[in-house]
């Protein structure tokens, strides 16, 4: 019946709607299908609630590149949060407290790009914080790729909670496209406030979602977890394969929790160089800084583990290879 009408559907296709909300409720996280609204894509999602707000945002540094090309094409002023490993939720207060940023993007979920997962106590004290400082936060949430010990989720440790737990207010947003496959751009959006869901309706209404792509993440609903530990299980292979190969040459990288790409230390601020000599070699590697501050980032590069092993030690046989290269040249 969707395929009669003019294709056109305020919000997204229903049943879609409602199974994700469905799935989030399962994780702990309770949701109405009314609370969740089908985008171009988590980008798209991205897209959407920039527009419907205004004001400075912080993010992390560093943080998703294309996130903050989004945010440098609508003018908007970014306020930057160093992280490390792990969350420094006191230098966070100072933060908030010089630059008063109106709105807040954030991946606590196996960050992109240092794959970092931010645990409960972080997420308590970012709590504390925004009850203190008024901040709309949005987590773009990466949680299906749980890339830790465990056979089948029997012995792996149990996820933090989602932020939206804590931040009643806080807005999720999530995709297929990392999960099943890069080719499937739907996104969605969990907003917990019916203003918050007119404004992304205004947006999204603008940008429609093809519904024949909504009907086929409908028709993946049911098989989504069988989906997610083959491709995690495949992943955590790739992940271990091109550490070691990079490890094997000398290169420092802490090893991802989860997520899709390994975060290496170059251990000298070269990796634009490195990135160019690669380039024609097909690996497809991005420089540090590209995510965030440049004179933080410009030793590190971001590799993706998605390709198949054998591609993998390709790869990093050819990174061995330049950096080699560009270190004498430097030398």
């Amino acid at each position: 019946p969707h395929l009669l009408g003019d294709g056109r559907l305020l919000g997204g296709v229903a049943e879609l709607r409602a199974g994700i909300a469905d799935r989030l409720t399962a994780d702990g996280l309770a949701t109405t299908r009314e609370q969740v609204i089908i985008t171009n894509g988590a980008m798209g999602a991205l897209s959407a609630m920039l527009d419907a707000t205004r004001g400075p945002v912080l993010v992390e540094d560093p943080t998703y590149h294309v996130a903050l090309r989004l945010l440098a094409s609508r003018s908007r002023r970014v306020v930057a949060w160093g992280r490390g490993p792990s969350w420094d939720v006191d230098a966070l207060h100072g933060v908030l407290r010089r630059e008063k940023p109106s709105v807040a993007y954030l991946i606590p979920d196996f960050h992109n790009p240092t794959g970092a997962l931010a645990g409960n106590p972080e997420r308590d004290g970012l709590a504390g914080l925004e009850r203190r400082v008024p901040l709309i936060v949005i987590d773009e949430t990466l949680r299906e790729l749980d890339l830790r010990d465990g056979d089948r989720n029997l012995d792996r440790p149990a996820m933090p909670r989602h932020l939206a737990e804590l931040l009643p207010d806080a807005v999720t947003i999530g995709g297929f496209s990392k999960i099943v496959w890069s080719g499937l751009r739907i996104g969605w959006v969990r907003a917990p406030q019916r203003a918050q869901r007119e404004s992304l309706r205004r947006f999204t209404d603008v940008q429609p979602v093809p519904v024949f792509e909504q009907l086929i993440a409908t028709e993946l609903l049911p098989h989504l977890d069988e989906i997610i530990a083959t491709r995690t299980g495949r992943l955590r292979v790739q992940r271990d394969a091109l550490l070691a190969g990079l490890r094997g040459h000398g290169l420092q990288v802490v090893t991802p929790p989860g997520g899709l790409v390994a975060w290496v230390d170059l251990g000298a601020p070269v990796a634009d160089e490195l990135v160019a000599r690669l380039a024609p070699h097909g690996v497809l590697a991005a420089p540090g800084r590209e995510f965030g501050s440049a004179h933080r980032h410009a030793r590190f590069l971001r590799v993706p583990f998605t390709s198949d092993v054998g591609v993998l030690a390709q790869a990093t046989e050819r990174i061995a290879r330049e950096l080699e290269v560009v270190r004498r040249r430097k030398a």
